[in-house]
């Protein structure tokens, strides 16, 4: 449910005796107080403008009464987008080092400074609506370039803005990076550094403050020697092997961005199948048949990529015995995909089950044919709609011979079947959605067949579902 929604009557004139608040259009609501001056109800959850009328009507203690109506518009909720909630998940100060010594080339053409200013969107550009950004950059001493901010355009301005001059002073870099985190106006749920330099760090003790306090600190040794990266990695989160990034090329820089972006951007699954025979029990152990999935999993702290599986798989023709079931299954495919922004706040994950044709012979006592199957599940995630289940058609024609009847029964989608020995529907729909997470699963047939040799089992399944739930990256001191 929505906010609270006042019925305000306290302006009548006249020594009013009762006052009596009733709904004349609208979905029903529970009015609270109906019998007082202020009534209230919750405004429920609606998916376009909803017209509520009110009438109040009041009597006086000589039973003259008056009436008078009040509409109320309730809009839809602004649907967020993954990670869009109205807390902050994260603040992020990028802290970099402009001292003279960035002025040095790579050896491919550009200065050590134009490197990072060239690469840093692979950071920057993670970072989605909920992750605010700020940028310190220091040398002999520091400056809050661009304050904490949900638009990273202007980060990425700021960082743009830096030319190279000057000693190294990283602690005071660390110290100006604590303040503008201690400082934010709205606490984040998590706060993190990501500290890049080519000198010599003299912010070990700021460091360890910075850890104490719950700041996770990540940092890129840039064209480092042995003992400066071995300093920087004391002063990093533990384990420094997934704190702590060493660049010396263009590469390896693009790497360490991308790494430290997919660690601190909201996190996020996503999931998708096709199965052409999916076996949810029973049946002596049968096995699923053409099982695709796409999975993208960054609440997996071990996963180096996220992004995996997919892809389509096709089968021919096949008969299976299935304890007294015979099952004959014509031309299959099976495909599962997906495809989303780097802030994912933007994408969609789809499975598909595709069958020429699906034949159900239960023991000679009936006869399930199906003309085809095109199972279509997509959930898609679009910027300022929020998280979308769509149900392709499924194409389907099917119906139920039995013994003893000439005709036979058409089965409506989404409709169960009990037919006493067995329980089955074709075209079921099965959706489920809150702020944070969608999904959808859509089944050509689901049956289940009782008894000893039976069973249940899904022939043309296709899922697809995402979670926005956020998890903050771990941090030890």
């Amino acid at each position: 449910m929505g906010e609270e929604v006042v019925l305000d009557g306290s302006a009548s004139q006249g020594p009013i005796a009762q006052f009596s608040w009733q709904q004349l259009a609208g979905p029903a609501v529970a009015l609270a107080g109906a019998n007082t001056s202020l009534a209230t109800f919750a405004a429920p959850l609606v998916e376009q403008p909803t017209l509520y009328t009110f009438e109040l009507t009041v009597e006086d203690s000589q039973g003259n009464t008056a009436t008078d109506a009040v509409d109320v518009i309730v809009s839809p909720v602004a649907a967020k987008a993954c990670g869009q909630k109205n807390e902050t998940s994260a603040d992020v100060v990028f802290v970099v080092d402009r001292s003279g010594s960035m002025s040095s080339s790579t050896g491919t053409g550009e200065t050590r400074l134009d490197a990072v200013k060239r690469t840093a969107p692979l950071l920057l550009n993670q970072f989605g609506p909920t992750v605010r950004s700020a940028v310190v950059s220091f040398n002999s001493s520091a400056v809050l370039n661009k304050a904490l901010t949900n638009d990273h355009d202007a980060t990425l301005a700021a960082v743009n803005a830096l030319f190279p001059s000057g000693g190294t002073d990283a602690s005071d870099g660390f110290q100006r990076a604590l303040d503008a985190l201690s400082t934010a106006a709205e606490p984040a749920q998590s706060q993190a550094i990501v500290f890049l330099t080519d000198g010599d760090s003299n912010a070990s003790a700021i460091a360890q403050s910075a850890r104490d306090s719950g700041v996770t600190v990540y940092a890129i040794g840039y064209f480092l020697d042995q003992n400066g990266e071995a300093r920087i990695r004391d002063q990093v989160s533990q384990p420094a092997e997934e704190f702590y990034f060493s660049a010396n090329d263009e590469q390896t820089l693009e790497t360490a961005f991308s790494a430290i972006g997919r660690a601190l951007r909201p996190r996020f699954v996503a999931f998708s199948s096709g199965s052409v025979l999916r076996v949810e029990s029973g049946f002596s152990g049968a096995q699923p048949i053409i099982d695709n999935v796409f999975l993208i999993d960054d609440n997996d702290p071990n996963a180096q990529e996220s992004d995996g599986g997919g892809g389509s798989l096709g089968m021919q023709p096949i008969s299976l015995p299935l304890g007294f079931l015979t099952v004959d299954l014509g031309l299959a495919e099976a495909s599962a995909g997906g495809q989303f922004d780097d802030a994912r706040t933007q994408g969609a994950v789809t499975g598909r089950s595709a069958l020429a044709s699906v034949a159900i012979d239960f023991g000679g006592l009936a006869r399930l044919e199906i003309g085809a199957i095109d199972a279509r599940s997509t959930t898609s995630l679009i910027t300022d709609a929020g998280l979308v289940p769509q149900a392709d058609e499924l194409g389907t024609t099917a119906r139920l011979m039995l013994p003893g009847f000439e005709a036979p029964m058409p089965l409506i989608e989404n409709q169960p079947l009990d037919l006493g020995f067995v329980e089955l529907v074709v075209g079921e729909r099965v959706e489920e959605k809150s702020a944070d997470r969608a999904s959808l699963t859509v089944n050509g047939v689901r049956l289940r067949v009782g008894g000893e040799e039976g069973g249940e089992l899904v022939i043309g399944q296709a899922v697809s579902s995402i979670d926005c739930s956020p998890v903050s990256p771990a941090s030890s001191p």
